[in-house]
């Protein structure tokens, strides 16, 4: 049968061995429908399947390189395991450089042996461009007022996104932390945009996106090593006219994503960093003035910066995004009130173990569903 996973498998095999499968640079095919669940065996390939978690693939295809940039909804064809729908990518031995990923779907990199990650997977979401499979989530948005609007909360998704800054009146509360009762790789949740005051209120950050790793022997992350599932910050409020004398409300950070590894065995260099932390709220607008809008985490211990001077910070380790500033009066302009931070997201990993006290590594990672 010719479906999905053997498309995938092909792909990789095209390329040679010890080849540099530089993914920016090949032209593929548009995806088509999804093809049958990826644990059915490739019966015309020599394959092995591979995987002790929620995800399952026949790996297959000579020692490749990763890098670049990759589309999940261009660059590959989508598969199937269990719930989950993914861009699917596999070889013998893979190897993974600098690489980022954006698209509607996750990504899932796949080894029949052995997975070695050299370079900086960029899984995260920036400003307005979302990461692979990162989510709505229908965050409620900042109250609307036009004498200060309140500002949108953080994303929730393994810890709580904070509160979006008050109006007049409330602030709009974020949604309670959710932990993934159905084994499914997903991304993170977007943020709430701001309410509307004398302008519109900015737009919630996007969530980080979801990257699951597997390999048949070991996943090995070296000195250069860095994996990111961030989530974007909010956007600032847009700016009051000089008849609107407020802004509108800042949006939400965005949470982290998932990252997920799955091998008998994983090795960490003491130098590797992984991080899925919430991105930080956006600044509230005021008369002729656009709200700064909050950022993405760098590492596992920096915080999805706030804008200032009244967006709250994102989420890093077991904490919660921080509640947005209210609105306020600053040298005689009335300003919106600002965005939540996001929550973190979530890192799992199957059969070997990952100890939960390894610094570079946010928030601490939890054994799989």
């Amino acid at each position: 049968m010719i479906g999905s996973v053997r498309w995938a498998i092909a792909i990789v095999a095209l390329v040679g061995c010890d080849a540099v499968f530089r993914i920016d640079h090949v032209e593929l095919d548009a995806p088509g429908p999804p093809g049958p669940d990826a644990a059915a065996p490739a019966d015309a390939f020599d394959c092995a399947m591979v995987g002790l978690g929620f995800i399952h693939v026949c790996a297959s295809g000579h020692s490749t390189s990763l890098m670049g940039a990759i589309s999940t909804d261009n660059n590959c064809q989508l598969a199937t395991s269990g719930t989950s729908q993914f861009c699917l990518l596999t070889g013998d031995d893979v190897t993974v450089g600098a690489l980022t990923v954006i698209g509607s779907y996750p990504l899932v990199i796949a080894a029949r042996h052995t997975l070695t990650i050299s370079g900086f997977v960029d899984a995260s979401s920036h400003d307005v461009t979302p990461a692979a499979g990162a989510r709505d989530c229908s965050t409620p948005a900042g109250t609307n007022n036009t004498g200060g609007a309140g500002g949108g909360p953080g994303g929730s998704w393994r810890t709580g996104g904070g509160g979006g800054g008050s109006d007049s009146s409330t602030g709009s509360t974020a949604a309670l932390p959710e932990f993934p009762a159905m084994p499914e790789l997903r991304g993170g949740c977007r943020g709430g945009p701001g309410g509307v005051g004398g302008a519109n209120g900015g737009d919630g950050g996007y969530g980080g996106g979801a990257v699951y790793l597997l390999a048949g022997t070991a996943i090995s992350l070296g000195s250069g090593a860095r994996i990111s599932a961030a989530g974007a910050g909010g956007q600032g409020g847009h700016q009051g006219s000089a008849v609107n004398m407020s802004g509108g409300g800042g949006g939400g950070g965005g949470t982290g994503g998932m990252i997920v590894f799955d091998a008998p065995v994983i090795t960490l260099d003491p130098a590797a960093q992984v991080w899925a932390n919430g991105g930080g709220g956006g600044a509230g607008g005021a008369r002729l003035v656009i709200g700064d809008a909050g950022s993405t985490s760098t590492q596992p211990v920096s915080h999805g910066a706030a804008a200032s001077p009244n967006g709250g910070r994102g989420a890093t380790g077991n904490e919660a995004g921080v509640n947005g500033g209210s609105s306020v009066s600053m040298q005689g302009l009335l300003r919106a009130a600002g965005g939540g931070g996001g929550g973190t997201g979530w890192i799992f990993y199957y059969g070997a173990t990952i100890a939960p006290s390894i610094p570079a590594i946010s928030p601490p990672p939890s054994a799989g569903p």
